[in-house]
């Protein structure tokens, strides 16, 4: 197998798949490197870097499940499948960050520092003391 890790490609995803289904670790692992472009995709879905690290996990454990159940049927649309589980995280962190900005109790958010003060007194002050 030739392993284009920019790409994200594999020249044959056969063996590969087989070799998961048989239960081999080292497949998994390979798949892992194969597909981490995806991580690309995650992060223009505005994610912070931890969710775009969570997300790809899940995603491999999606995929890994998936494969040992007998998808995708044909191994060579392995990357178009693995797009797939991932543009579906994507969209479930974006709608998880409109429910939580939905119920987010704005009149009982507390914010750093003295709001008393304008920015400019801030300023003047750390200038004063110093």
């Amino acid at each position: 197998m030739t392993n284009m890790r920019g790409g994200g490609t594999v020249s044959n995803w056969t063996p590969m798949v087989q070799q998961i289904r048989a239960g081999s670790e080292a497949a998994v692992e390979e798949l892992y490197d194969s597909l981490r472009s995806i991580r690309h995709f995650l992060r223009n879905r505005h994610m912070r870097p931890d969710q775009v690290e969570d997300a790809y996990h899940a995603l491999i454990i999606d995929l890994v499940v998936a494969i040992r159940k007998g998808q995708p049927r044909e191994p060579e649309t392995l990357p178009a499948y693995a797009m797939t589980i991932a543009r579906r995280k994507g969209i479930q962190y974006i709608q998880s960050a409109i429910r939580e900005r939905r119920y987010l109790d704005v009149e009982n958010i507390v914010l750093p520092g003295n709001a008393s003060e304008s920015p400019e007194q801030l300023v003047l002050r750390s200038e004063q003391k110093e």
